[in-house]
């Protein structure tokens, strides 16, 4: 169990390395970071909505029925 917990890891980190490294060099360094950052506030953001059960969806149509009446 453990070899494969293991393989796995090391799947991830060699892809998660080959996409950076691509960004790098497809982008650039500050590209990539602006990315990077995108990334993990929204990743972050949608960790908060579902911890605190806020149903996006509901909000998004509660705001466009105000504005349509």
């Amino acid at each position: 169990m453990k070899n494969n917990n293991r393989l796995a890891l090391i799947g991830i980190m060699g892809g998660t390395g080959f996409l950076l490294a691509t960004l790098l060099m497809a982008l650039g360094f500050f590209r990539t970071l602006f990315i990077i950052f995108v990334t993990l506030v929204g990743t972050y953001s949608g960790y908060l909505l579902d911890k605190h059960d806020i149903d996006v969806l509901s909000v998004i149509k509660k705001r466009v029925g105000k504005h349509q009446q």
